[in-house]
C-alpha cells in the first residue's frame, strides 16, 4: 500500500527543513565558517600562504554579506594583493593544469584518450582518485618535488615529439617548416621564438641560463630517428607476436599509425627546445 503523506508529516518535514536551515545559518554567521571560506579562497587565487590582513578582509566581506560568495570573491579580486607583483605566478600548477596549458598553448589537437591521462597520473593527479573527499592539496609542497619535476619535463618531451596517442602538435606553427625539417638549427633564434610564443618573452634571466646550458649539455645526445623509431616499434610488435595474426590493409594502417604516434616531430632539436621552454619555471607557475 503506498504511503500517503498527511499534513503532519509535511508540517513535520518543514519544521526539519527549518531547523537545518538554522544550522546553516548559524554556522555561516560563525567567525571560524568566515576564515576558513577566506583562507582556502585566498590560498587558491593569490598564494599558498596569504597575508592574514588579506584573509582578514576577505572574511569580513564574507560575513557582512551572510555568506555571499559572490561578494566574497569581490573583495578578494579588488584587493590589492591579488593584483600585486608578489602574487603574479606564486601559485605551481597542478599536474592536470600543467598538461592542459600545455596543450592549449602549443595548440594541439587531442581526443583525450587515456594516454593523456596517465601522463597526468604520472606527474602525480589521477584524474577523480584523491582518497579525501577535499579534493588534491593546493600548495607547492604536494607537487614540487625532484621525481615530479622530472615527470613533468617527461611529459614536456613526450608531448612536444608526438608520443602521447590522440594528441598531436605541429611545431611547424610556431618556428616554420624550414626549422622543423632542417637538419641544423639556430637554437639562439628557435629558443626566442618559443619563448615569444609560450612566455611572451617573459623569462628570467637566470632561467634563459639553465636552458641554454640544458640544451648545450644535450647537443650531443642522440636522438632516434623516425625511421629508427619505426624499426624499433616494427621489432617491438615481432617480439610480442602482436602482428604475427594481423594482415590486411586494417592492420597495416594501425601498424603506421602507432608509428606516426611514436615519431619525434620534425627536428628533435626544435622537439627538445619546446620541451625545455614548456618545463621552464615560469611555465609551471600559474
Amino acid at each position: 500500500m503506498r504511503h500517503r503523506r498527511t499534513a503532519g508529516s509535511r508540517c513535520r518535514e518543514t519544521g526539519s527543513s527549518r531547523r537545518r536551515r538554522a544550522v546553516l545559518a548559524r554556522s555561516v554567521r560563525h567567525a571560524s565558517t568566515a576564515k576558513f571560506v577566506a583562507t582556502k579562497l585566498a590560498r587558491r587565487f593569490v598564494s599558498d600562504n596569504p597575508s592574514p590582513a588579506l584573509v582578514g578582509r576577505v572574511a569580513a566581506a564574507f560575513t557582512k554579506n551572510n555568506g555571499d560568495i559572490r561578494e566574497t570573491l569581490r573583495a578578494l579580486f579588488s584587493a590589492p594583493e591579488f593584483n600585486s607583483a608578489e602574487a603574479r605566478r606564486a601559485k605551481i600548477k597542478t599536474p592536470f593544469e600543467l598538461a592542459v596549458s600545455a596543450v592549449r598553448t602549443l595548440g594541439a589537437e587531442t581526443d583525450a584518450r587515456p594516454a593523456l591521462h596517465q601522463w597526468i597520473a604520472r606527474m602525480g593527479e589521477p584524474l577523480y582518485l584523491y582518497q579525501a573527499p577535499t579534493g588534491y592539496p593546493d600548495t607547492a609542497e604536494h607537487w614540487v618535488n625532484t621525481g615530479a619535476l622530472l615527470e613533468r619535463l617527461n611529459f614536456a618531451l613526450a608531448l612536444v615529439s608526438n608520443r602521447i596517442p590522440g594528441t598531436r602538435v605541429d611545431l611547424a606553427r610556431f618556428v616554420g617548416d624550414d626549422a622543423t625539417s632542417s637538419s641544423a638549427v639556430n637554437q639562439e633564434r628557435i629558443v626566442d621564438q618559443f619563448l615569444g610564443l609560450v612566455l611572451q618573452g617573459d623569462i628570467s634571466p637566470k632561467s634563459r641560463a639553465v636552458l641554454m646550458k640544458q640544451l648545450s649539455d644535450q647537443s650531443n645526445a642522440p636522438v632516434a630517428s623516425k625511421a629508427q623509431a619505426e624499426m624499433m616499434l616494427e621489432q617491438g610488435e615481432k617480439a610480442s607476436g602482436r602482428n604475427q595474426t594481423a594482415s590486411g590493409p586494417k592492420s597495416r594502417a594501425a601498424r603506421r599509425a602507432r608509428r606516426e604516434e611514436s615519431a619525434t616531430v620534425g627536428n628533435p632539436e626544435v622537439a627538445r627546445i619546446a620541451a625545455l621552454v614548456i618545463g621552464s619555471p615560469e611555465f609551471q607557475r600559474q
